[in-house]
């Protein structure tokens, strides 16, 4: 088991729901584990950093990390999961697709503000869909008719950001909840996302695009859906600055953490 001191951070399921990936960091530096979703002693990838790393899986079941130094611009790189083959690429600043792929979303800076646009693949063209606010993180609804993003007007100020619904052709724009992190359910029936209390509490919580009803699941940072949709995986800080990975059950709300000490 990793020292308590550890900080996980940005837990991901693998395509096959069998296995969680995330970076540990510690004042040493930043290394790649890889948990059994049912929990225990991670599996260490030969791999680590003194610089911040960002991992996740690919499709097809590999892991891609990104590498971000200071005063540096990010590095992209593959590997395989057994920590072989490691393999450059390019930075990808793309999204979210459309489910033809017609539609691309991505991020870009503009006039001081990380700005969302939109990219026809078809016309090769180029739209913002936001200006004049801090806006990140869009996604297309699986039926590729909905975008959800976060903006807040202070880049610094997560206590106020929104998630606002608007479509792809940037029309009927509406907030829906305060929070960040936003990401589709399958269905496209509810949004996963982290909210923050009056007290500054955060809690992992969706909510409903059509209602706009919000239900608090737990306390915690950095959900994600499982790809069969009947799970979540999500953070939880500890008292003494380290951090706790679990996992939850949608239908029961039955909650697992993955890298509690026994």
């Amino acid at each position: 088991m990793e020292a308590p001191q550890l900080m996980y951070h940005n837990p991901r399921w693998s395509p096959d729901e069998r296995w969680i990936l995330a970076t540990g960091m510690s004042p040493s530096g930043t290394v790649v584990l890889i948990f059994a979703d049912t929990g225990g002693a991670p599996r260490r990838l030969a791999l680590e950093s003194k610089d911040v790393m960002v991992a996740d899986w690919t499709r097809d079941g590999k892991i891609r990390v990104i590498e971000i130094r200071h005063g540096e611009k990010p590095r992209a790189f593959v590997i395989d999961v057994n920590g072989a083959n490691r393999r450059e690429i390019p930075v990808d600043s793309i999204a979210s697709t459309n489910p033809d792929s017609s539609l691309r979303l991505f991020e870009a800076d503009r006039g001081g503000f990380s700005t969302v646009f939109v990219h026809d693949t078809r016309k090769g063209t180029s739209r913002a869909l936001t200006s004049g606010v801090w806006a990140e993180q869009p996604s297309f609804s699986h039926d590729g008719r909905q975008i959800v993003f976060e903006r807040r007007r202070d880049p610094n100020r997560m206590d106020q950001s929104e998630l606002v619904l608007i479509e792809p052709n940037g029309t009927h724009e509406r907030v829906i909840a305060g929070g960040t992190d936003p990401s589709w359910s399958q269905g496209d029936s509810l949004i996963l996302f982290k909210a923050m209390d009056d007290s500054g509490e955060l809690w992992i919580s969706v909510v409903s695009p059509t209602t706009r009803r919000v239900t608090r699941l737990a306390r915690g940072v950095h959900p994600q859906w499982s790809p069969s949709g009947g799970r979540i995986v999500y953070m939880v800080d500890r008292p003494d600055h380290s951090s706790d990975i679990y996992t939850m059950r949608l239908s029961d709300r039955a909650i697992r953490c993955i890298t509690c000490v026994r």
